[in-house]
C-alpha cells in the first residue's frame, strides 16, 4: 500500500506509521505492543523478589518453630512430674515467653509478605486486563483502516492465481487449480482444473481446501515440502535439497518420496519455486 493511494489513519494508529508509508502494518503494531508495559514490569519484579523472600521467611520460622517445639519436649520430659501440678506451672516449663513472641512477630511478618505478593498480584491483572483493552482498541481501528482500503475485499488467491486444491476433503491428494472466482464474503473459491486432459473441470471449494502458492519465497535443505512432480499437475511429498536463482525465477530442487528408479536410486528434481509448498 503506497502513501499516495492510502486512506486516512485513524487516529489510534497514528502514531505506529513508520518512516516509509509503504511499512505500516500488523506486524509492526505487533512489535511495538510486544514488550511489557513498565507498571505491569514491576509488578513482576516486586512479585518474584517477594515470592523468594516470603519463602526464606517461611523456612526461616518453620526452624524456628521445631526447635521450639524440640526444646519443649525436653524441658517436659525433664520435669519432676509431681501431684497438683498446675497448668500454668506446666505452660512455664512448655514455653518461653520471649521465644514465643519471636515466633509470633515471624508468623506475622510472614502472614504480611503473602499480602503484600497477593495484592501486587491483584494489580498486575489489572494491568493485564488494561493492556488487553488497549491492544483490542488497536486492532479494532487497525481493522476499521484495513476495511476502509479495501484490503478483506483482496483477500485470498485473486481469479487468474494457481493454487492448490484439495478435491475431497480430509484426502491426501491435492492437484494444481487456477482461481476463476471468489466470494471473500464467504471464502468460496471457483476453481478451474490446470489439468487438460480431465478436461479442465471447475470445482467450487472452501477455502479450507484451497491453498495460495507462491507465498514461501525461501525454502531450505531438508524442508518437507509437496510440490508440483515433472509433466504433471500433481502435488507429491518431498524434501528440498537445495534452491537456486535462475534468468526465469527461483527453483527448488527437490526428493520425491518413493521416486526410485529401476536401479534404487532417488534423484533430485528442479521444480519452480511457485509450485511448491510447505507443510
Amino acid at each position: 500500500m503506497s502513501s499516495s493511494t492510502s486512506a486516512p489513519i485513524p487516529m489510534g494508529l497514528s502514531r505506529f506509521r513508520r518512516k516509509e508509508d509503504s511499512e505500516t502494518n500488523l506486524e509492526y503494531i505487533l512489535d511495538t505492543i510486544s514488550g511489557f508495559p513498565l507498571p505491569l514490569k514491576r509488578h513482576l519484579d516486586h512479585i518474584h523478589d517477594i515470592t523468594g523472600i516470603t519463602e526464606e521467611a517461611r523456612k526461616n520460622l518453620r526452624v524456628k518453630e521445631n526447635n521450639f517445639l524440640d526444646n519443649a519436649r525436653e524441658r517436659v520430659r525433664e520435669f519432676p512430674w509431681v501431684d497438683g501440678t498446675s497448668t500454668s506451672e506446666l505452660m512455664g516449663v512448655v514455653g518461653q515467653e520471649e521465644e514465643l513472641e519471636s515466633i509470633r512477630e515471624d508468623h506475622s511478618h510472614v502472614i504480611s509478605l503473602a499480602t503484600e505478593r497477593f495484592q501486587t498480584s491483584e494489580r498486575a491483572c489489572q494491568d493485564v486486563d488494561e493492556q488487553v483493552a488497549r491492544i483490542d482498541a488497536m486492532l479494532r481501528s487497525f481493522e476499521a483502516r484495513l476495511r476502509d482500503e479495501g484490503v478483506f475485499s483482496q483477500m485470498g488467491a485473486q481469479p487468474g492465481d494457481q493454487v492448490a486444491i484439495q478435491l475431497e476433503p480430509g484426502k491426501t491428494e491435492w492437484v494444481l487449480g487456477k482461481v476463476t472466482g471468489f466470494n471473500p464474503e464467504t471464502s468460496i473459491y471457483k476453481i478451474q482444473d490446470e489439468d487438460v486432459d480431465s478436461g479442465s473441470k471447475n470445482y467450487t471449494l472452501p477455502h479450507s481446501q484451497v491453498m495460495q502458492l507462491g507465498l514461501n519465497s525461501q525454502f531450505n535443505k531438508g524442508d518437507n515440502v509437496m510440490a508440483v512432480y515433472p509433466e504433471t499437475t500433481s502435488f507429491y511429498a518431498a524434501t528440498v535439497v537445495t534452491m537456486r536463482k535462475v534468468a526465469s525465477g527461483s527453483m527448488v530442487y527437490v526428493l520425491f518420496q518413493d521416486d526410485k528408479d529401476e536401479m534404487g536410486v532417488t534423484h533430485e528434481k528442479p521444480i519452480p519455486a511457485n509450485l511448491v509448498l510447505k507443510f
